[in-house]
């Protein structure tokens, strides 16, 4: 089967699909992974996230080492992000339809229930593993005013929505 990179990158988007994030790295690398991880890492070091480390495309957990980034090091991401109108407007779809040609499409739902539950939320990304727990990294925009929060370490995708909503809530209080 043939993708393109547009629906593969929607994918990582909306589903967190670790299957495409492998594949577009693989594809831009010219089909060298550790040549795409390096750039990954050096992307990560032009954006001042001193604490990230990329070992692989995907971010699940590998035998010997974990991908790892603070909070910090993640809202200097999302920021990056933001200027992309693209991944915007990726990271805010609720379904998409992947292989929509296909006779039977698979139907991808966005992990980020924020999107839909709480005012001005546009993004960006939710993740799990067992060390980490449930995280998200929340983009949110109210009155032109843009606020990111990023929280980790959860025991359940609820308390980590309950949790981000009341800190957006709250940052938006704030003069």
């Amino acid at each position: 089967e043939t993708f393109s990179l547009k629906e593969l990158l929607i994918s990582v988007m909306v589903k967190s699909a670790n299957d495409s994030a492998y594949l577009v790295g693989e594809y831009l690398a010219g089909g060298n992974m550790s040549q795409f991880i390096q750039r990954m890492n050096e992307r990560a070091a032009e954006l001042k996230m001193t604490s990230t480390r990329f070992f692989n495309a995907h971010g699940l957990p590998e035998k010997k080492t974990d991908n790892t980034a603070n909070c910090e090091d993640l809202a200097r991401l999302a920021n990056e992000l933001l200027r992309h109108d693209q991944a915007i407007e990726w990271a805010s779809m609720q379904k998409y339809a992947f292989r929509a040609n296909a006779e039977e499409p698979t139907l991808l739902a966005n992990h980020n229930q924020l999107i839909t539950s709480t005012i001005g939320v546009d993004g960006m990304k939710t993740g799990y593993t067992k060390r980490a727990g449930f995280c998200i990294t929340a983009t949110c925009l109210r009155n032109d005013r843009r606020l990111i929060a990023v929280t980790t370490g959860f025991k359940s995708s609820k308390r980590r929505d309950e949790f981000t909503r009341d800190l957006l809530d709250w940052g938006y209080t704030l003069p």
